[in-house]
């Protein structure tokens, strides 16, 4: 009995011992950023990458990583506002969409990863006043969109559809927000666009927001920005969203639909317009 209680120390010893060896060991992987993943998913920029979606890859967790508010330039107890601001600016900086096919997306993939940390841990926070909660920012999802994405391996976000998912907050922004897609040539899709009138028609209601909805319209034809089927859409968009109580502007768009734009859809959007004029 002695000697098998003898042998049982000795293996629980034994294991205690492997276990400890095994722990220091990943606390060594750790301090020394190892690129092995923890848990599947990292955090920051720093280790190994594999690719996923496009061009961006997935860096494995260093302990070497930032903190998420040194990587947006902001202090702790930053405002949601500050946090977005600084993200649309560092995104218009660090995107690949904006530096090229072969600029390195490591940049790029820590603001994001930055901006989704600071916006799951304001989730559990109330919000604070119009500027929201502090140290982060009151998600409409809990992680940034380019972050869900590249985690899922799937497409993650143009530059362009980053810049335009500021307008959900500052609708007032319309053309700041148009201005920077043009000097960056980004891809201009539909869903943009409509995003684009979308917030016009709520800043500026009436024939002033049309006004500078078509205006937007007829720069992104110049600027060849937009395909035939985004601008046929586009426009059905702008008639949807911008309203007015004369048909004035509404007669302009009717003038700048051409025969490629004559789609059901376009139609269908004046047809919609004009019954709402007599109905007004």
């Amino acid at each position: 009995m002695l000697r098998l209680l003898g042998r049982r120390a000795a293996r629980r010893a034994a294991a205690h011992a492997c276990s400890t060896a095994n722990r220091q060991l990943l606390i060594g992987r750790l301090a020394s950023g190892s690129s092995r993943p923890i848990g599947g998913v990292s955090r920051f920029a720093g280790g190994s990458s594999r690719p996923i979606g496009r061009s961006l890859t997935i860096r494995a967790f260093s302990t070497a990583a930032r903190d998420p508010h040194a990587v947006l330039g902001l202090s702790v107890g930053a405002t949601e506002a500050e946090v977005k601001r600084a993200y649309y600016e560092l995104a218009k900086k660090t995107h690949p969409d904006a530096l090229g096919e072969d600029a390195d997306d490591a940049g790029f993939l820590e603001v994001a990863d930055a901006f989704a940390v600071l916006m799951e841990a304001a989730a559990a926070r109330p919000q604070a006043g119009p500027s929201g909660s502090r140290t982060g920012a009151r998600p409409a999802a809990g992680r940034s969109a380019a972050a869900t994405a590249a985690r899922r391996g799937a497409k993650p976000p143009t530059l362009g559809e980053i810049l335009v998912a500021r307008l959900q907050d500052e609708p007032g922004a319309a053309a700041l927000v148009w201005g920077d897609i043009k000097e960056r040539r980004c891809e201009v899709t539909a869903r943009m666009m409509d995003a684009l009138f979308k917030a016009i028609a709520k800043h500026r209601p009436g024939a002033e927001g049309m006004r500078d909805a078509l205006a937007m319209l007829r720069d992104a034809t110049a600027a060849e920005l937009l395909s035939p089927g985004v601008r046929a859409t586009a426009l059905a968009s702008l008639l949807t969203w911008c309203k007015e109580d004369e048909l004035e502007v509404t007669f302009e768009v009717a003038d700048e639909v051409r025969d490629s734009d004559r789609t059901p859809e376009v139609l269908a959007a004046l047809n919609a317009a004009f019954s709402y004029y007599a109905r007004s």
